[in-house]
């Protein structure tokens, strides 16, 4: 896997403070509760900095909440490892945001991938081995190319898959090329289980 050298983009905090609705709150935590499930599971492996992974919802419009950079997920559930992106300049290389640390590197993807689909609510990224390397088994799609960790071209690589695919859909799951695996959907339990059936079926076809 790629080094991890933090943000590649400038980060404009508007505000520390998150004031997140109840509802959304409780989805929050379950979100972070599936951050957890993956990486007990080793979908999302620890480096020296976090986790190889990052996990969002969508909020409203284009505006999402998405765990922070540097993210250990961990049982305990903690509001200031999440960060609400209001705005990407995709252009400028910007991302404003409300929260007390920046959001994930790959803000630019979740946010392509938002603004793509409207129907997209959940986007849970990891990286597994395996998924890679049997993706044609697994029946994953997997992009053209390989783009360097949090680059806008990384991002644009899985909006042509996902216009290829035509009318998918969710939950779906695609790799990011000797990258990643990338779930989206409209509803976090389908999503989270479409990756953990795609797990068991590796581990028993290995076993077999």
């Amino acid at each position: 896997m790629e080094k991890y050298e933090g943000v590649k983009f400038r980060v404009n905090i508007l505000e520390e403070s998150l004031e997140i609705d109840n509802n959304f709150l409780k989805i929050l935590k379950e979100l972070n509760n599936t951050a957890y499930l993956f990486s007990q599971l080793g979908l999302t492996p620890l480096h020296t900095e976090g986790a190889y992974g990052n996990f969002s919802l969508r909020l409203k419009d284009d505006i999402f909440i998405i765990s922070k950079t540097g993210f250990i997920p961990k049982e305990d559930f903690k509001l200031e490892n999440f960060v609400v992106v209001k705005e990407v300049d995709i252009k400028g290389k910007e991302v404003y945001a409300y929260g007390v640390n920046k959001p994930s590197s790959e803000a630019f993807l979740h946010y392509l991938l938002y603004n793509s689909n409207k129907k997209i609510n959940f986007i849970l990224h990891g990286h597994f081995e395996l998924f890679l390397k049997h993706n044609s088994i697994l029946d994953i799609p997997t992009t053209k190319k390989f783009y360097p960790y949090g680059t806008i071209e990384l991002g644009y690589s899985a909006l042509e898959l996902l216009e290829e695919k035509k009318d998918i859909k969710l939950p779906f799951i695609f790799n990011l090329k000797d990258h990643g695996f990338v779930a989206i959907g409209d509803d976090l339990n389908t999503t989270r289980n479409l990756v953990l059936e795609k797990l068991k079926y590796i581990i028993d076809f290995i076993i077999k």
